[in-house]
């Protein structure tokens, strides 16, 4: 009955007769009998200037739509808390553990690249090898052993070893623990110190050569060292003359023991090479010069000095 009711009201009201006079009206009256023309007779519909307001029909929200947007909440919190979990654990998973990170003192909170520097291999010890300085041959070289010597038995070693040699020069060699001998190894252990360490290890190479010879006199010993490519023997000449401050020191070259040493050093030449000398009171010599400017030699006899150079 209501929407009947709503219908009726919104149709238009009936139409009212309006009389219009016309040019066709008034002939038509005329032709007719004449007299006054009549009016024409309109219908034109009527406006309504007050409608009556339509009504718009509200739809109520049904039970279904509340379910489907409870629904929707749930699944987005589901797929909130999937996505935390998944972000947090997967790295883990993917990266293993990784060690903690901590910052340097006085940058607590600021993040840090950790730059992990790969280890180099250790440095092995290089193994100090001997070469010889002499060129021509010598017939051999007698290698003596000296682990179990000290600075006092080092003289009785090396005449003990060379013994058996029946040469008259000969080339020798030492070793300690089966390994050669380092010329600041060999001084040092033989208590040499004429001249100060340093002057052989900033100079001279770690290597020498040594050598015996032998005559009815006895056994006397001699040792070349041979300068660094980047020294200068300029600058050594004044170093070097401290060896004749000292005339007892230089007397534990010997494989004996001399005595009654002269005053002073000497000029003298051996193979066209100067030297200097110093002679002792119980008859023995001691040697030391440069050879081409390349090799010191210390030697105990002016005929060993001489097949020495002859052979560098």
């Amino acid at each position: 009955m209501s929407d009947t009711k709503d219908n009726n009201s919104s149709l238009p009201a009936p139409t009212v007769d309006v009389k219009i006079r016309t040019m066709n009206s008034d002939m038509q009256s005329m032709g007719l009998g004449g007299g006054f023309p009549q009016m024409n007779i309109q219908q034109m519909p009527t406006v309504d200037l007050n409608p009556a307001p339509q009504m718009q029909q509200v739809v109520n929200p049904t039970s279904s739509s509340g379910s489907k947007k409870l629904i929707y909440i749930v699944l987005s919190v589901v797929g909130v808390a999937i996505l935390f979990i998944l972000g947090f654990f997967l790295p883990k998973l993917l990266l293993g553990n990784q060690p903690a990170t901590t910052p340097p003192t006085g940058q607590t909170g600021k993040a840090t690249t950790t730059v992990t520097t790969p280890k180099a291999p250790p440095i092995k010890p290089t193994t100090f090898t001997h070469s010889t300085f002499f060129k021509g041959g010598t017939g051999g070289t007698l290698t003596i052993p000296l682990s179990n010597s000290s600075a006092e038995n080092v003289s009785a070693t090396i005449n003990q070893q060379t013994a058996q040699i029946s040469a008259s020069f000969s080339e020798t060699a030492f070793t300690k623990d089966n390994n050669p001998m380092t010329w600041k190894e060999f001084t040092g252990l033989y208590g040499w110190n004429f001249l100060p360490e340093t002057f052989f290890t900033e100079n001279f190479k770690d290597d020498f050569t040594s050598f015996v010879y032998k005559d009815a006199m006895g056994t006397f010993p001699g040792y070349i060292v041979q300068l660094k490519p980047d020294a200068s023997i300029v600058l050594l000449r004044s170093q070097l003359l401290k060896i004749e401050s000292d005339p007892t020191a230089v007397a534990k070259v010997f494989l004996s023991s001399p005595s009654n040493p002269e005053a002073s050093f000497k000029d003298a030449q051996i193979s066209n090479q100067p030297v200097r000398t110093l002679k002792f009171g119980s008859g023995e010599t001691f040697y030391y010069g440069w050879f081409n400017n390349e090799y010191l030699i210390f030697g105990t006899s002016e005929e060993g000095i001489r097949q020495a150079f002859s052979k560098l």
